[in-house]
């Protein structure tokens, strides 16, 4: 059985057996309370324990691999200009769709009651923003291993990429030092991650048990709308893909949606497109696109591009924010759009449960919105994710077809060793 079946099924266990436990035995739910919510926060902070040392040591070993690839030919380089401009798209409409969304569909009163009680906050209690004079001077980690240790994910960010940009000015036998060892760390970290994930399942359980038995049947229709809302902007993303690669790749809709097809099947399957990269190749491949071009775009694209990452993002801090009451500045949502883009660099290919905190934490804390929240809709995002990760697939692969269409004398200077080593 998948991993995603086990979790969702693990899920609805959790909230049915929550509900139950109000209605048949209410004296008992708050001793099972306290059980299901030190078990869901013993998988929680598993999944946070690999975070810190995961963003280091992919962000690092990402800019030197960036730097390799865009100083061995010239497709590489404009094909990270093109992902950048398109991650800032994204997160620009992850800025302005989802106040439209939530305008027509608002959260309905009772979920907002129902998740901020299961947050253990109440109407009103709000945390203040911080001046944003002090998130600019924040930025910069004036100790490294201090942000480290406060899990500041933006300053340890920002030292990952000046420590990776740092390694491509020593000499080449120094930096090759640090490169194994920073991917013999990745490795082992996959392994404990691996390890998590085997019980993943349990830790959802416990999370859905806690927040029924605080909400009751309400849980459901809380958690429902933000589904809801999520898998929209999701299939936007798609849909969006499917206009570049008409646009810019010369694929018709039809076309293009027979050939990525497989792709998007695996990508659903194993919620990572890293995972999806094989089975993105193929689908490039039976649209036409030279594997001299995806064999420098994709690997790329799984590394450093998932379009409906900070589209996601912003949604989320958004959601949040008007869950709350908050109403963020314009000031603090474009910083907001800079910072989604900048922090996907740390998310992983794989299921959004490992990148969830590392990933919208630093946005929430930079709209002011309480980070409370995120340990529940965790759970819930497994379905979200399933779509978010096909559209990455999707957009991967659009984006491929558009570069092998704009970019094909420059990608015919691109020697054939270079796009089967990436």
């Amino acid at each position: 059985m998948q991993l995603t079946v086990r979790i969702l099924i693990g899920l609805a266990l959790g909230l049915v057996a929550g509900i139950a436990l109000l209605e048949l035995v209410p004296q008992s739910a708050d001793r099972v309370g306290v059980v299901a919510q030190v078990v869901g926060g013993l998988w929680l902070n598993a999944l946070r324990m690999t975070i810190v040392p995961l963003v280091f040591a992919l962000l690092a070993l990402g800019v030197v691999n960036a730097a390799s690839l865009a100083g061995q030919g010239k497709l590489a380089l404009k094909t990270m200009v093109v992902y950048l401009g398109l991650l800032l798209v994204a997160a620009s409409i992850g800025a302005t769709l989802p106040q439209g969304l939530l305008s027509i569909f608002p959260i309905p009163a009772d979920a907002v009651d129902a998740l901020r009680a299961s947050a253990g906050l109440h109407r009103g209690e709000v945390t203040p923003s911080p001046p944003v004079s002090e998130m600019l001077l924040g930025i910069i980690p004036a100790n490294p291993i201090e942000a480290a240790a406060n899990s500041a994910m933006l300053q340890i960010v920002i030292f990952a990429l000046a420590f990776g940009l740092a390694m491509t000015r020593v000499d080449i036998s120094r930096r090759a030092i640090f490169v194994d060892l920073l991917t013999a760390l990745n490795e082992i970290l996959f392994v404990i991650i691996r390890w998590v994930l085997a019980i993943a399942p349990l830790g959802v359980c416990a999370l859905g048990l806690s927040l029924a038995l605080r909400a009751g049947a309400s849980a459901f229709g809380a958690l429902g709308h933000y589904v809801l809302m999520a898998c929209s902007m999701a299939l936007f993303g798609i849909l969006l893909a499917y206009l570049v690669a008409w646009i810019g790749g010369g694929i018709s809709p039809w076309r293009f949606a027979r050939g990525v097809a497989p792709a998007q099947a695996v990508a659903i399957s194993t919620q990572s497109s890293l995972a999806s990269l094989p089975a993105t190749i193929a689908s490039t491949d039976a649209l036409g696109v030279p594997r001299t071009v995806s064999g420098v775009t994709l690997p790329l694209a799984v590394s450093i591009f998932r379009f409906n990452g900070p589209m996601q993002n912003l949604f989320l801090g958004l959601y949040g924010a008007s869950l709350y009451g908050v109403h963020p500045s314009w000031v603090m949502i474009v910083a907001a759009i800079f910072v989604a883009v900048l922090i996907e660099q740390s998310a992983v290919g794989l299921p959004n449960q490992l990148n969830f905190f590392t990933v919208y934490l630093p946005v929430y804390a930079v709209l002011g919105v309480p980070v409370d929240i995120l340990a529940l809709l965790i759970a819930v995002d497994v379905l979200p994710d399933m779509v978010a990760t096909a559209g990455n697939v999707t957009m991967n692969a659009a984006t491929t077809t558009a570069i092998s269409k704009r970019l094909v004398p420059e990608a015919a200077e691109v020697p054939e060793r270079l796009a089967v080593s990436a």
